[in-house]
């Protein structure tokens, strides 16, 4: 079986909810955090159809919808992502064969920034993770991730 074969049925089987924890560690690693989260169990408090995640990086901001290899998209998504499209925006949807194809990890480093930028992203996050621990919730916090 061949790598390619192999990623194939890995995808097949990764849910929705696994591909956003994953997707979630690359951005902790690469220290770019989530400004707008829509929760799947619809908790976000969000206009139906945004994006699962806005990503602001450096130079660009991507807004990227979360789907399971056969997941669809909704009609509110469909036309709000077209929206974004329209008037210039990053946006795409991103499903576990763009993880196994390594196109998630070259679209977030891309924007990710110097190095240096991402370590002290890194450590501003992890500041922030102790914060919200110790408090024991995110009230009063601006969620980033």
């Amino acid at each position: 079986m061949s790598a390619q074969e192999y990623h194939r049925i890995l995808a097949a089987q990764m849910s929705e909810e696994a591909l956003d924890r994953e997707v979630r560690g690359l951005l902790d690693a690469l220290g770019l955090g989530l400004w707008r989260v829509h929760l799947p169990d619809g908790t976000g408090g969000y206009v139906p159809g945004f994006t699962d995640l806005e990503i602001v990086g450096y130079g660009t901001t991507l807004y990227r919808e979360l789907k399971s290899e056969s997941g669809r998209l909704s009609p509110y998504q469909r036309a709000f992502m077209e929206r974004l499209r329209y008037n210039g925006a990053d946006v795409d949807v991103w499903r576990p064969r763009d993880w196994y194809s390594r196109r998630i990890h070259r679209e977030l480093e891309a924007v990710a920034g110097p190095v240096e930028v991402q370590a002290l992203e890194r450590q501003r996050h992890a500041r922030f993770k102790a914060e919200v621990r110790k408090r024991g919730s995110r009230r009063g916090f601006r969620r980033s991730a």
